[in-house]
């Protein structure tokens, strides 16, 4: 067995499912909150998942563009994407409130935003946005609409996702020859160095390190030829990820975080356990 529970935290209701009626508490669905480690591929990942539909619906509540520090965030992402790239084509998996995608032109952007409050605001934007879930059928779809993508961008999603596989394998299919994949999601080290468990709870279907990351994304002959440490979010971690054989060199920062993981015994299950 690869998947090996390090910790139980016990019975929780949905984060961002607030009771309308109190009277009702005793109806509130709970599930069980416990963290596994996989000892094949370095994944940490929930031992039982919420139906993502009971997460991500018509009444989301978190608004991406109400912190100020995360409009800097996006936006200064996008400046250094407009430096590099002449005309960008984007795509945003999990597109919120149209946070980063404000930032880029309206005819060459694509969001695909699940909860249907939130697609309601970029489409009102102007943006084309499909309020649906990241898979193959959508990513079949905006291709034959809209064509590959040089930019494929998605925050605070990926870790959202249960079926990893699936995401990457529609990134394939819609990444131009030299396009760029980039996501960004909490960080696993800070997760264990700030002893934050927090960043455990039913959305966080995952927490990548870059030695779980790069064994998945491998599988797809894609690669991550960059990577970056963030403070958002209590520490996060950016992936830029590209065809296998594309013309991206390996960046030095790379080789660091590999180091200072492998350091850390990140691939390790001893590790994870310390966190009780």
């Amino acid at each position: 067995m690869s998947k090996v529970v390090f910790l139980n935290l016990g019975k929780h209701p949905v984060t961002n499912s607030y009771l309308k009626n109190l009277k009702k508490k005793n109806k509130e669905y709970f599930y069980n909150l416990k963290i596994t480690f996989n000892e094949k591929n370095f994944l940490v990942s929930l031992s039982s998942y919420v139906k993502p539909t009971m997460m991500f619906n018509n009444k989301y509540a978190h608004r991406a563009s109400s912190s100020k520090t995360m409009r800097l965030h996006f936006k200064k992402l996008s400046d250094e994407l407009k430096k590099k790239i002449k005309k960008i084509k984007c795509l945003e998996i999990g597109s919120n409130d149209g946070v980063f995608i404000k930032n880029f032109n309206k005819n060459d952007t694509v969001a695909v935003e699940p909860c249907s409050n939130l697609a309601k605001i970029t489409k009102n934007f102007g943006f084309v946005t499909y309020p649906v879930f990241w898979n193959q059928k959508i990513a079949k779809k905006i291709l034959e609409k809209h064509g590959k993508r040089n930019i494929i961008f998605s925050a605070n999603t990926i870790s959202h996702i249960k079926n990893l596989n699936e995401v990457f394998l529609s990134v394939k299919k819609l990444l131009d020859r030299n396009g760029i994949f980039i996501f960004e999601d909490p960080y696993i080290l800070s997760v264990l160095k700030n002893n934050s468990y927090d960043q455990f709870y039913d959305e966080h279907a995952h927490l990548f390190s870059y030695l779980s990351a790069s064994r998945l994304i491998e599988k797809f002959k894609l690669r991550i030829f960059d990577a970056k440490i963030l403070d958002v979010h209590g520490g996060s971690i950016r992936f830029y990820v590209c065809h296998e054989n594309s013309k991206y060199k390996k960046n030095k920062n790379v080789t660091k975080i590999i180091n200072t993981e492998l350091k850390n015994k990140l691939n390790k299950l001893k590790t994870y356990k310390k966190i009780r």
